[in-house]
């Protein structure tokens, strides 16, 4: 099997889990009591989402890396790469701030618009990356 096809799906299963860690986090949020356990699951769902986000940075690296002639002057790539880095921003700063706060009985108030915008970030770096991979190059 080609190396740069085993990348692909170790970036495409990344892309799964980091998905999965979005909804889950969505799916916490939605209830309106946040006892000890559901912050500690935030918690734990959060970790792995870190963990899922430097599996993504090394994969697309390996990725990037191999294709750098073509995505180097591809607006859509450098879109991606731009929201990437405003979605880890948000996951790691503010989400996991606000889930400290939770922690110590804070306003819930703001957090669900916190989480939606980390979701719409994170489907919106799948999509350029579907059109990447589809050959969307500019």
């Amino acid at each position: 099997m080609d190396f740069h096809i085993i990348l692909l799906t170790l970036h495409v299963i990344g892309a799964g889990l980091i998905l999965g860690v979005v909804l889950l986090s969505l799916f916490a949020a939605f209830r309106k009591t946040w006892s000890p356990e559901r912050i500690a699951t935030l918690h734990f769902i959060g970790s792995f989402g870190k963990w899922a986000s430097v599996w993504q940075l090394l994969t697309g690296i390996g990725l990037a890396s191999g294709e750098w002639d073509e995505l180097g002057s591809s607006p859509i790539f450098w879109t991606k790469m731009v929201l990437y880095v405003l979605e880890g921003a948000l996951a790691g700063m503010l989400i996991e701030r606000r889930a400290k706060q939770l922690e110590v009985g804070a306003e819930t108030s703001g957090f669900m618009t916190i989480l939606l915008v980390h979701a719409i970030l994170i489907i919106g770096i799948v999509v350029l990356g579907v059109f990447l991979v589809a050959g969307g190059h500019e």
